[in-house]
């Protein structure tokens, strides 16, 4: 129960985001930004929220999006857009949260997080770092940057003292 009070967070839109996120934390991923907003650089009016996002020390940014099938299909989620309309706004989409500075873009089903293993793949594979479970069971904390944070030598030694007592 600590475990879940721990994590609980109201900014996830739906039981498949909160299990995608279960699944992240239970594997000993970092715990991710949730509905974080990019906004575009050449259109201060045109912004998009990604359901997970990752920054790291550098600034790497790792953006994960949980898709199902019904944003495709469904009318009341395509506004009566064709599949290939439906499809070019999400090529837009990710066209403006790279030109924000996103490194890596992942997708990730229902199913895949299902099978964990997919998921976990897909998101290794695209930078982020899988730790070692604290006695608790949570995954240890990394901290992530916000816009205009700098990352100092203070802020990486205390990730790295977390990092390796959790070892």
């Amino acid at each position: 129960m600590d475990l879940l009070l721990t994590y609980a967070d109201p900014l996830s839109e739906n039981g498949g985001e909160s299990f995608v996120r279960g699944v992240i934390l239970e594997e000993g991923l970092p715990v991710p930004l949730l509905q974080y907003v990019f906004v575009n650089p050449d259109n201060p009016r045109e912004w998009y929220r990604s359901d997970f996002v990752w920054i790291f020390p550098g600034g790497y940014t790792v953006v994960l999006e949980f898709d199902g099938m019904a944003k495709y299909v469904d009318p009341t989620m395509t506004d009566g857009r064709t599949i290939r309309a439906v499809v070019s706004s999400q090529s837009e989409r990710e066209r403006v949260i790279y030109a924000c500075g996103a490194d890596r873009i992942v997708r990730a089903t229902f199913e895949e997080a299902l099978q964990r293993k997919p998921l976990v793949d897909k998101l290794v594979g695209a930078g982020l770092p899988r730790n070692p479970r604290t006695e608790t069971g949570a995954p240890p904390a990394i901290p992530f940057l916000v816009a205009g944070q700098q990352w100092d030598e203070r802020l990486r030694q205390s990730w790295m003292r977390s990092f390796h007592a959790a070892s």
